[in-house]
Formats: C-alpha cells, sequence, structure tokens
C-alpha cells in the first residue's frame, strides 16, 4: 500500500486524495470536451461539475460513515477528514443525480444528452477512485486461497482483520472492470448510441451489475448486511440496474412506436 503520496513535517500529501481530484478533474474535461460539440459553453460546464462534485463527495461519505458507524462513532474527529479514503459510490450518485438533475432543467440544457456524455467519464472515475483505494488499503477484500490474492502491510486494517491471510485485491476487481466499461462507452459514444439516454443507462446497468458482483469478494461489517447475504450496496445496485433496465425498455418501445400512435 503506499496511503501517503508526500510527506513534509506534519503535512501529509494523501494518495487517495491526489487520485480523487485526478477523477473529477478527468471526469469535467471529458464531459466538457463532449458538451463543448453541442454548443454547451465551458464555463457552464465548471459550474455543473462544481455542484455534482461537492453534493457527490457528502452523498458518498455520508453512506460511507452510516455504513462504518461502529468506526466513526468512536472517532468522530474521522467523520470528515475524507482524505483518508472511505467514500461510498452509491451514496454520491443518489444526492449527485437530483442536484445535476435541478442544474440541467434551470439551465434547459438537453438532459439526455448530458448524461450520455458524463457516462464514460463516471466509470473512468470509478476506476481511478478504486485505485486510490487500494493504495489507502481501504475497501479490502474477504480472505481468499486464489493466487492473486494479497497480504496487505501489519499495520493495516486488513492485516489486523484477517491475521496476515491473502484477501481478494477487490479494489482493483472493480477498477479494472470500470476501465473496460469505459472502452465499451467510447464505444458506443463513437457509434452513437439508438436513442439519448442508451448510453447512460447502458452504464448505470454495468456500473451497478460490476458493484453487485465486486461486493461478493469485500469484506463488510455485520451492519453493512441489510438482507443477508447481500449488503446495503447490493441492494442498491439491484435497484440500479432494475431503474435502467426499465428506462430502456421504456425508451426502445417508445422508439420502435409508430409516429401518430397513442
Amino acid at each position: 500500500m503506499f496511503p501517503v503520496l508526500l510527506r513534509l513535517g506534519n503535512f501529509e500529501l494523501r494518495t487517495y486524495g491526489v487520485l480523487l481530484l485526478l477523477a473529477f478533474f478527468f471526469g469535467i474535461w471529458w464531459t466538457g470536451r463532449e458538451l463543448a460539440k453541442k454548443g454547451i459553453p465551458k464555463e457552464k460546464i465548471w459550474d455543473l461539475a462544481l455542484w455534482i462534485m461537492i453534493s457527490s463527495v457528502i452523498g458518498a461519505r455520508a453512506v460511507y460513515v452510516w455504513e462504518h458507524w461502529a468506526y466513526f462513532s468512536k472517532n468522530l474527529g474521522e467523520v470528515f477528514a475524507v482524505w483518508h479514503g472511505g467514500l461510498t459510490f452509491y451514496g454520491g450518485v443518489i444526492l449527485a443525480i437530483p442536484v445535476a438533475a435541478i442544474f440541467l432543467r434551470r439551465n434547459r440544457w438537453p438532459f439526455w444528452e448530458v448524461t450520455d456524455a458524463m457516462a464514460p467519464s463516471l466509470a473512468i472515475g470509478i476506476a481511478i477512485g478504486r485505485l486510490g483505494c487500494w493504495f489507502n488499503g481501504c475497501c479490502f477484500g474477504k480472505p481468499t486461497s486464489l493466487p492473486w490474492g494479497v497480504v496487505y502491510p501489519p499495520d493495516t486494517e486488513a492485516f489486523l482483520s484477517f491475521e496476515g491471510q491473502h484477501v481478494h485485491p477487490s479494489p482493483l476487481y472493480e477498477s479494472f472492470a470500470e476501465l473496460a466499461l469505459f472502452f465499451v462507452l467510447l464505444f458506443l459514444v463513437k457509434r452513437k448510441a439508438p436513442y439519448p439516454g442508451f448510453t447512460f443507462f447502458f452504464f448505470v446497468f454495468f456500473a451497478g451489475l460490476i458493484r453487485f458482483l465486486n461486493d461478493f469478494t469485500r469484506h463488510y461489517a455485520d451492519t453493512a448486511y441489510i438482507l443477508p447475504p447481500l449488503t446495503f450496496n447490493q441492494l442498491i445496485a439491484i435497484a440500479l440496474m432494475a431503474t435502467a433496465t426499465g428506462f430502456i425498455i421504456y425508451f426502445e418501445i417508445r422508439r420502435r412506436r409508430p409516429r401518430g400512435a397513442s
């Protein structure tokens, strides 16, 4: 693990925080490039990005703290220490989507075209963020006998939890899967999806599927299992996959419906 990128006296530059910022700025750059093709001013894109960044961090941190309340209830000073790691992707999505929707509505931007443009940047953002988890030593997996199982350093939570056993490199699983999804989304953008919104919901479905499957390898406290053996995140993943499927079916039916039909 490599949690601290740079240390100068009492100052620490955390690897997790640097990669998180990298994910955000790459997402802004990518989305801005795509939306500029649609004539949307770049300065307005930065306004949207700021609102999404703030809301997603708040939502992601709030859900993570809730999931690990047994720890944070005894360490209240760590609740706001985002740079130490600890964000739950779905918490960010839950808060960022309505915030972004309000922004888009007020500015009268084409909603589905904007979300399609954002989809690849969301996938690569998760991929980069999970690398941050890997270097930070958080979000580790359960014990495994697979040959690529890893042993975390002695001073980490993973080592202490499983007494130095080999565990799944769960952050890397999700990072590599999201990277593959990113390239698939690039293909969809280049080839042009059949209708606005398809690329976004394609991302939502497969991001949910990736998280659902990966959570079987993740280590969680007992409080995370709302409906054993499924975690809270897996239940949200199921809801997101169902929502994405429903919208894709709806859009497909509407697209195939003859003009003028009711």
